[in-house]
């Protein structure tokens, strides 16, 4: 009982240095409902106090139980400081209203689905192979080194693999592990469901915003369904970086088109310092990063209103957030990484491209159709696990063509169209297997992850523009927006 008090304590104090860094970041008149800030909460809270370990520790000090407390202790003040001057928020003040029974329903739903993968996950330590040799392996190296130049990390005889990996999530069990005064890989399992918790509490509030509450609940409860998420080996279950991936991607992606329509530097440093944490989780999270880059860069080029100064001011701001942690890590990677490993990717000359595209890109794309389009029983129930996500998307985006080519929108969509191109040439390129289709099956579902919920977040502004345009509500709704905004 004692080291469940210590973890409930430990993800608290994370929650708490998140939510007092959203409500110092973000501007008091934003219209972030309060779920949306919660989720957010979750999400900045453990960047920044993964990147405060790590880099820390990668300067020489000593990761203890008393550098944990003390962080946990200004967390607390700060957020409770910085909900004493926020103020009453506009947005929540306008959406603070009674939810219609058929709303607690769908509340209810959700809930149980969150309490049943909480209670399986604390019941059993980590069993899956990846999360044990990979993220439960580095956080127990760290946490009994009180270092990240620990011996199994920095010395290639000892024979630690992933020495080089995104520590974010490791770092997240060693805070807690701190606080326990042991390593524990039962009850830290907890910060899983945690970042499926976070997502849909974001995925609710972005929706919200455009669809209204009630069909902003109804999308939300499609993602939570969706049994990838939930699935061992993979899904918020145990210790695995999909789903945080997941996280990070989409409030960054959500906070960086806010930050256009509102013209706030502060939502677009949150964002920089979310994508940034993407690539602080797990490899793919680096692409994200790129991809994050040119789907806004682009979106700073379409906007009429966008002038040179405030672009440069714009990407000045994530230069500064992006650079010195990422270029912090890499340069640690290079460490702990031996110069002779092994490439991981062939080398990408005009030969062996024709070769690999003649060998590889049709099984690729196969994969790609059966794992998202094709119905079963040819598909083994693939597209039932996605609730038909990505059987819906095409259908929405030519019912809703005018909407979904409009900047905001479009920037998902090109991040979705990016991020599947970057997966399917990173299966064509891998120099790590022969046999592509045994590293498809194992891989495939768990990269899918990663950008079902901006999937989702599309379907559901396409589906409530097709609402709209059918009862003419759009303009009306926008208005009443606009309104209680400027009445605060």
């Amino acid at each position: 009982m004692a080291e469940l008090i210590a973890v409930l304590i430990a993800l608290l104090a994370l929650w708490l240095i998140g939510y007092a860094t959203v409500r110092l970041v973000a501007p008091e008149r934003s219209i972030l409902g309060p779920d949306e800030i919660a989720g957010l909460a979750w999400f900045v809270g453990c960047g920044v106090c993964s990147f405060a370990l790590f880099l820390f520790s990668a300067a020489g000090g000593t990761l203890s139980q008393g550098l944990v407390w003390m962080l946990s202790a200004v967390g607390a003040a700060t957020a409770a400081t910085a909900r004493c001057r926020s103020g009453s928020n506009p947005a929540a003040d306008s959406k603070a209203e009674h939810l219609r029974r058929s709303e607690w329903l769908v509340v209810a739903l959700i809930a149980l689905l969150f309490v049943c993968i909480v209670i399986p996950t604390v019941m059993t330590s980590v069993v899956s192979w990846d999360a044990m040799s990979q993220w439960a392996l580095t956080a127990k190296i760290v946490y009994y080194g009180r270092t990240v130049w620990a011996r199994y990390m920095v010395d290639p005889a000892l024979g630690h693999s992933k020495a080089g990996y995104p520590m974010l999530l490791q770092l997240n069990q060693v805070w807690a592990d701190l606080f326990i005064g042991r390593y524990d890989d039962r009850w830290v399992q907890m910060i899983c469901p945690l970042y499926y918790g976070a997502l849909l509490l974001v995925f609710n509030g972005a929706c919200r915003r455009h669809v209204g509450r009630a069909k902003a609940l109804v999308g939300t409860l499609v993602v939570a369904t969706l049994y990838p998420l939930r699935m061992p080996g993979g899904g918020a279950t145990e210790i695995m970086a999909d789903v945080p991936l997941a996280g990070f991607c989409f409030a960054a992606a959500m906070l960086g088109l806010l930050s256009f329509e509102q013209r706030s530097l502060r939502l677009w440093a949150l964002s920089a310092f979310l994508i940034a944490c993407a690539a602080f989780t797990k490899r793919e999270g680096a692409g994200h990063v790129l991809i994050y880059v040119l789907v806004f860069g682009l979106a700073t080029i379409a906007m009429r209103r966008t002038t040179v100064p405030s672009a440069l001011r714009r990407w000045l701001v994530a230069a500064v957030i992006i650079l010195p942690l990422l270029v912090g890590w890499e340069s640690y990677r290079r460490c702990v990484v031996p110069a002779s490993e092994a490439a991981y990717y062939h080398t990408p000359t005009p030969a062996k491209v024709r070769s690999l595209l003649r060998e590889r890109a049709w099984p690729v794309a196969k994969s790609f159709l059966f794992e998202m389009i094709v119905p079963p029983p040819r598909s083994d129930k693939s597209v039932l696990f996605w609730n038909g996500v990505w059987i819906l998307l095409p259908l929405t985006t030519l019912a809703a063509w005018r909407e979904t080519t409009r900047v905001p929108l479009l920037c998902i969509v090109l991040w979705l169209l990016a991020a599947l191109g970057m997966y399917a040439v990173t299966y064509v390129m891998t120099a790590s297997v022969t046999e592509i289709g045994g590293l498809i099956d194992v891989t495939l579902r768990r990269l899918l992850i990663h950008i079902v919920p901006l999937t989702a977040y599309v379907e559901v502004r396409q589906l409530g523009y097709i609402f709209r345009w059918k009862t003419g509500l759009a303009a009306a709704d926008a208005a009443n927006d606009r309104n209680r905004i400027a009445r605060h």
